[in-house]
């Protein structure tokens, strides 16, 4: 592939490149980050901060019995994970993965629904 003087040359990490080869956009040259420093702000507080504890929060939510019915079903115990997690490492090749992993919302469903 040769150089074109038809095409402009740009920045890059490697130096200047043709516009819209690979390395322009893969490698771009670095960039300064503008970024203000606020000298007026306060210093940050020395954490932990001792003996400070939130104060009661007035939002309040009840479930109903379906609701409570629903997370009560959502529960497993630790011996149940244990099992789940040992009968499940082949993921993708084993029933059961798939069996548990159908109703969850997971990364691929969260992307198809919000496209």
């Amino acid at each position: 592939m040769d150089v074109s003087t038809d095409v402009p040359l740009v920045d890059s990490a490697f130096g200047k490149v043709q516009e819209g080869s690979v390395l322009s956009y893969h490698c771009p040259a670095r960039r300064i980050p503008k970024t203000l420093l606020h000298t007026d702000a306060p210093s940050p507080p020395k954490l932990p901060l001792h003996h400070y504890r939130l104060g009661p929060s007035s939002c309040s939510f009840v479930c109903t019995e379906h609701q409570q019915l629903h997370m009560n079903s959502l529960e497993t115990s630790l011996q149940t994970e244990h099992k789940t997690e040992s009968s499940t490492r082949e993921q993708s090749s084993c029933d059961e993965w798939h069996q548990l992993r159908w109703p969850r919302i997971t990364s691929s469903k969260f992307r198809q629904s919000s496209s």
